[in-house]
């Protein structure tokens, strides 16, 4: 296919115009178990090409699933005629650019066969006890293939999996319904024996829990100290920090669907989004995470940065187009959903990096606070401000020892006194992979998958309450 794109794009060396043809293709197979037996099974393949026709930091775009040399270059064409027509109508900032070199990254592991992990699924869901109403076991495996070839020479190809696995317990007693859930696991990679045998080991303990949780009594209400694990971290990241800091929120560009940024651009370099021991990064070089990568949609080279440095905002999510619209610096993200999706802004791998506290040095320091698990629900205004967690369990600390469990535990805040009443942060034992495959954004929309790596972390002053 590289050298098919290459012979068309060839065919306007010397037209002056500014090409590009980007494959993508997804195979995804799911299954999911309902308390021992199958509930669905699920097959499908996408694949298609967005061209691309630009002139002066301008682009007009066209998706095909037909990949065929003579369709193509009558879609360039048309994409040429209808670039004259519409040109003076586009921003009179645009800034596309088109990038140079030759990427490739296709190491692939060999996937399971389909019984290996059914077989799994099925054990995992069975139900052993009488309270239990239903387990829920699923898991999904998405090989990607990326081509982008363009008319400066630029070709960029890659190829990976993508694992989803979901476990999901509802119990009841006394009139009483609670959840307890893994949190949702998302990685780079096909599902090995190793993952299977841990899913039991989960589902175990997320049993034992669920049964303290039917017995509960409901979170206090209190200003104490928030010790969040990274099951719950990663929302946190995601939704105050990551989203945020996405350039085309700053500029104005998403304010219809998804909402803007209370981030100015002024505040780049300025903004104390917390304190000193805060370091967040943009992480593509973490390839077991979800959005480990060589180049981004647009075949920009992937680089790691820091977002927030000793506390400090220093750049923002969004690639080469928007850093040049707002000046300012940013990362190796734009992404897409699909071969008929344009690329936009996109959050990849953002970590918040490990600290130096022991957890248990963190829960010894806790006069009065709770551990919260697991995100059960959010809400945060569309400037990315003011929000609200839940969490599927709580657990009370007490002069620096854990107590009983809570349920319905949440809290709220506002964004940046949040993030700089952070005291502690966890050491590499407390660190742990999460992410989610379907942040939704743009119009038309776009869910894609995102990743977040996180210590433990301690916060203290937080407005904490039973969300029942």
């Amino acid at each position: 296919m590289i050298d098919l794109f290459k012979k068309v794009i060839n065919s306007y060396v010397d037209s002056g115009w500014e090409i590009s043809l980007a494959f993508k293709s997804e195979s995804i197979r799911s299954l999911s178990y309902l308390n021992g037996k199958k509930e669905n099974f699920n097959k499908s393949v996408s694949a298609g090409v967005m061209v691309s026709v630009g002139k002066n930091g301008k682009v007009f775009r066209q998706a095909t699933p037909i990949i065929k040399g003579d369709y193509l270059k009558t879609l360039i064409d048309q994409g040429i005629k209808n670039f004259n027509i519409l040109e003076p109508n586009f921003l009179s900032e645009s800034s596309m650019s088109i990038h140079t070199g030759e990427v490739y990254d296709l190491s692939l592991e060999k996937p399971l066969l389909l019984k290996s992990f059914s077989d799994s699924l099925a054990t995992s869901s069975s139900v052993n006890h009488k309270w239990i109403d239903f387990i829920r076991s699923s898991l999904s495996e998405n090989l990607e293939e990326r081509i982008i070839v363009n008319s400066q020479g630029g070709v960029f190809h890659d190829k990976k999996y993508f694992t989803d696995y979901y476990l999901d317990l509802m119990g009841s007693r006394d009139q009483l319904n609670q959840n307890r859930s893994n949190g949702g696991v998302v990685f780079q990679g096909a599902v090995d024996d190793s993952f299977l045998l841990n899913t039991l080991e989960k589902k175990e303990s997320l049993t034992r829990e669920l049964d303290l949780l039917l017995s509960a009594s409901p979170c206090p209400k209190m200003v104490g100290d928030l010790l969040l694990p990274s099951d719950q971290m990663y929302i946190q990241i995601h939704e105050s920090i990551g989203h945020p800091l996405e350039l085309d929120r700053i500029s104005g560009d998403e304010r219809n669907y998804a909402g803007g940024s209370f981030v100015k651009k002024d505040d780049f370099g300025q903004l104390r989004y917390g304190p000193e021991i805060m370091n967040v990064v943009f992480a593509p070089s973490e390839k077991k995470q979800p959005v480990g990568y060589e180049f981004d949609d647009t075949g920009l080279k992937a680089a790691d940065a820091f977002l927030i440095k000793d506390g400090i905002l220093r750049a923002g999510i969004g690639g080469a187009e928007s850093q040049k619209r707002l000046g300012v610096l940013g990362t190796s993200s734009t992404r897409n959903s699909s071969w008929n999706r344009p690329p936009i802004d996109r959050m990849g791998n953002i970590n918040l990096c490990a600290g130096e506290s022991r957890y248990e040095d963190m829960i010894k320091s806790i006069e009065n606070g709770v551990l919260m698990k697991t995100n059960r629900s959010w809400s945060i205004d569309d400037q990315r401000d003011k929000f609200q967690f839940g969490c599927e369990i709580g657990y009370l600390i007490k002069d620096g020892e854990v107590k009983n469990v809570v349920r319905s535990p949440n809290y709220e805040g506002r964004t940046i006194p949040f993030w700089n009443s952070l005291k502690m942060v966890g050491d590499r034992n407390t660190v742990d992979d999460f992410g989610t495959s379907n942040c939704g954004k743009g119009e038309p929309n776009q869910a894609v998958r995102v990743g977040h790596q996180s210590p433990a972390c301690l916060f203290s002053n937080i407005s904490i309450f039973a969300g029942e």
